[in-house]
């Protein structure tokens, strides 16, 4: 709050702000987020699954290949909004996502299947230069995945349905290559894989992994890099 200042002043101070301010990323201003009940679930997920915890960036838009950090807290996120509302969650993107009522159950879904599927596939989401596991994409279509376990309420019964959907991802190829082109990217002239973002590939992505009737189903099993580096 400010006092004592002119008209002019505050001219030129609503120029600055509205003209010359700088927005932050989309990491940085999720990790700072206390309010959007998704992020809750986020932050919750970091803290309960060993895998992710003190491995996820609130500062950068995307990792460098120097980086310690396994993902991003967008991309963690974007996996927790999917989880909640299923592959058509990739259109909510960084603002708040409405919830009902059943915040505990999709934090208590949450929690469980990432820890499942990590200590299944950790080698793939760790090594990000050459498999596209922990990519906002592949993440997006993951998330989307364990959503049928939001309605399981026995903890048991939850962590079964897990292992029984881990199943169905037995012999996927997470390798950046061939395997993925189309579905969730393409090549570059310069022969570099480059991704899709996730409103535009993520359900093909999800339908690779998920439906047998979809042409790149079998591709995507066609053996090469299938859990680890």
């Amino acid at each position: 709050i400010h006092h004592g200042r002119d008209e002019l002043w505050a001219r030129q101070a609503f120029h600055d702000l509205n003209t010359l301010g700088v927005r932050p990323n989309a990491a940085l201003s999720l990790g700072m987020d206390a309010r959007d009940p998704i992020t809750k679930v986020c932050r919750e997920v970091e803290r309960h699954v060993p895998f992710f915890k003190d491995r996820v960036n609130k500062v950068r838009r995307q990792l460098r290949s120097t980086d310690s950090e396994v993902l991003t807290i967008t991309t963690l996120r974007g996996a927790c909004v999917t989880l909640a509302k299923g592959i058509n969650g990739v259109q909510y993107g960084a603002p708040p996502v409405p919830m009902d009522d059943n915040l505990a159950a999709v934090e208590s879904a949450a929690i469980d299947w990432f820890r499942a599927f990590t200590d299944a596939f950790g080698p793939a989401l760790e090594n990000r230069e050459q498999a596209l596991a922990s990519s906002p994409t592949a993440m997006a279509a993951i998330g989307a995945i364990g959503q049928p376990l939001i309605h399981i309420s026995d903890p048991q019964d939850r962590k079964l349905k897990a292992r029984e959907l881990l199943k169905s991802l037995e012999g996927v190829n997470w390798g950046r290559d061939k395997t993925w082109e189309g579905i969730a990217g393409k090549f570059t002239p310069k022969g570099a894989f480059s991704l899709g973002g996730s409103k535009e590939t993520a359900y093909a992505v999800y339908a690779a992994l998920t439906d047998p009737s979809s042409p790149g189903y079998a591709r995507v099993r066609s053996g090469g890099m299938a859990k680890a580096a």
